[in-house]
């Protein structure tokens, strides 16, 4: 369950550790990063997902990645320090310089061009990238490409006062049968607080639904017990007299 506050480190003294303090408003800002790249992939914080990778140092202490992760409904959170991994470039021509050069062999030039690997362009940027064209020997320089970086897919990357972070947006369908078994103790419960049961009441739950709800539920069937104090949960039809709630 996620929470909408941040938990505040124990104050000593009416003074907050300096370092604590630092680690505190990194974490916020973290946290800050990862709602934003949520935001960006339209990605409500109900739906777990996998994995958000930080650009920058490593928080030190474990129950502040707890609350990154509780704030974001991650999985985990890991710490790179870079991005390289995490980025792909494109290459294209610039026509506007190879065009008057070359003039008609320009697009030639491109689809030779864009047969090449982005990283062996990048490694022969300075030194020229040199092309067989035509039975000619065409050297491109740095003016004559034009270079794109954009996040790897599956990634959506986002920035907050100089940091940057990458949320993995890949939904498996664990994580999709997470959110809807999520969904369905939420009903659960709503259902236990509207007959007014005791806190430790124990109930029996029965269903009747796709298949899809169906393996969700059998996936993760002893968390919803757990969760909602169930003593069996079973499919089949669900007797008229029984409280019921229906997912849409």
């Amino acid at each position: 369950v996620c929470s909408s506050d941040l938990s505040y480190p124990e104050i000593i003294g009416n003074q907050v550790i300096p370092e604590i303090e630092r680690e505190m408003a990194y974490t916020m800002q973290i946290v800050e990063a990862g709602r934003a790249a949520r935001s960006s992939a339209n990605i409500k914080t109900r739906q777990p997902l996998k994995e958000m990778i930080c650009i920058g140092s490593e928080l030190k202490r474990n129950e502040l990645k707890a609350i990154v992760k509780n704030e974001l409904n991650l999985k985990t959170i890991n710490f790179k320090k870079d991005e390289k991994d995490l980025i792909e470039y494109d290459v294209g021509l610039n026509f506007a310089k190879v065009g008057p050069k070359y003039k008609d062999l320009a697009p030639k030039i491109k689809q030779v061009l864009s047969s090449l690997a982005p990283d062996e362009v990048l490694e022969k940027l300075d030194s020229g990238i040199k092309l067989e064209i035509a039975k000619l020997t065409i050297i491109l320089s740095k003016e004559d490409v034009i270079i794109s970086k954009k996040t790897k897919p599956g990634l959506t990357k986002s920035e907050n006062r100089g940091l940057n972070v990458f949320l993995n947006t890949e939904l498996t369908v664990e994580l999709r049968r997470e959110l809807l078994v999520r969904e369905i103790i939420r009903r659960i419960q709503v259902m236990r607080k509207e007959l007014d049961l005791a806190y430790t009441a124990r109930i029996a739950v029965g269903y009747c639904c796709s298949s899809e709800v169906s393996q969700a539920i059998q996936a993760f069937k002893s968390y919803v017990k757990d969760e909602t104090l169930s003593t069996s949960i079973e499919e089949g039809e669900v007797a008229k007299d029984r409280k019921s709630t229906r997912l849409n």
